[in-house]
């Protein structure tokens, strides 16, 4: 990091951050606070760089703990983005006929890609540990790698054979339930048919005798 400067900082910014960025708000439709917080970090710290004030020694500081601020943040875009992936693959992973009717690749290929992408998050999870106290470049790496094979599970994915999935779903639960009601309901007036009888019978022998 000695030789950093200000265009490798904005070039990371253009290249790794942006991208990161731009995915995990794209696909979970929101703007975490976390994110924020550690850009104010990074500009603080870029304003700092171009202070006339500090030396030399102190303005590299600033550019350093600017870069590492960033990177923490791209590092944080990508986890994000693999637990939301990660909430719908496995949905899909679990449900045999998931598996079976919206995929557009057979079930071993989404087996074997759905335990490829739990493995490079977990090894980028063990270079994030390692690098506790540095920049965690190769765990950004590694999540990037996870990343681009959840995308391809997600595009395996038919959205239209997806959606008849979940209506033929509904419409048999629906179906089950209405059965149901309609026996519990039956079953109610029959039970209160016989308790009317019952004690009409009852009545009538207190009345007129055995």
């Amino acid at each position: 990091m000695s030789s950093l400067n200000p265009e490798d900082l904005f070039e990371y910014y253009r290249d790794t951050f942006l991208p990161a960025y731009s995915d995990v708000v794209g696909y979970t439709a929101k703007k975490h606070i976390q994110f924020l917080i550690e850009m104010e970090n990074t500009l603080a710290h870029i304003a700092q760089y171009y202070n006339p004030g500090l030396n030399p020694r102190m303005r590299e500081e600033n550019l350093k703990k600017a870069h590492s601020h960033l990177t923490r943040v791209t590092l944080d875009c990508y986890k994000i983005l693999w637990v939301e992936m990660n909430n719908e693959l496995r949905s899909i992973y679990l449900d045999k006929k998931k598996r079976a009717f919206v995929l557009n690749i057979s079930e071993d290929e989404f087996i074997k890609g759905y335990n490829n992408f739990r493995e490079k998050a977990q090894s980028a999870r063990i270079a994030e540990l390692d690098s506790i106290g540095a920049n965690p470049l190769t765990a950004v790496e590694i999540y990037k790698e996870a990343i681009a094979v959840g995308n391809e599970l997600i595009n395996s994915v038919d959205g239209i054979k997806f959606q008849e999935l979940n209506r033929f779903r509904k419409i048999v639960f629906i179906k089950e339930t209405g059965v149901a009601f309609i026996i519990g309901f039956f079953s109610g007036v029959a039970a209160s048919a016989f308790w009317g009888y019952n004690t009409a019978l009852d009545h009538l022998k207190s009345i007129f005798g055995k």
